[in-house]
């Protein structure tokens, strides 16, 4: 049995990119993950937060870490999603042109940029499953 975990970004107000990606693992895997995040949150100032930006660029819990410190926490999280994931995805849309396509007829119908279920979300989101239903076939994943 597979499990999919997503997370999106850009989903706030005025975000000029809306992105949703995520990893499929076993069940099995991601019960290993689990385990061996905890252990890397446990090493980090937060103790329950990793933000890839904050580290990248030295800021908010990460600000008083030199750089070399902070690239050891992403190798780390990095060595976990190689060793536990099986497949990776991503979908990103950009919210004015995505929302420029939706036309006055398809809005009465529902379809528009940051609400409803024909959003630029659910455009990302279809776009990621997709990608997941190619990967199972390729690989002859019923489960």
């Amino acid at each position: 049995m597979f499990e999919a975990y997503f997370d999106e970004s850009g989903t706030h107000h005025g975000s000029p990119v809306l992105s949703l990606a995520g990893y499929v693992a076993s069940v099995e895997q991601w019960g290993e993950f689990v385990r061996e995040w905890r252990g890397l949150l446990d090493e980090v100032p937060d103790k329950k937060l990793i933000h890839m930006t904050d580290l990248e660029c030295g800021h908010g819990i990460w600000k008083n870490h030199p750089k070399h410190a902070r690239r050891a926490v992403v190798k780390k999280a990095l060595g976990i999603i190689k060793r536990r994931v099986q497949y990776g995805f991503s979908n990103s849309v950009d919210v004015a042109a995505f929302d420029g396509l939706i036309t006055q007829p398809l809005r009465r119908l529902g379809f528009t940029a940051q609400d409803g279920a024909h959003s630029a979300y659910s455009f990302c989101l279809a776009g990621c499953l997709k990608q997941v239903a190619h990967w199972a076939d390729t690989y002859g994943h019923k489960e």
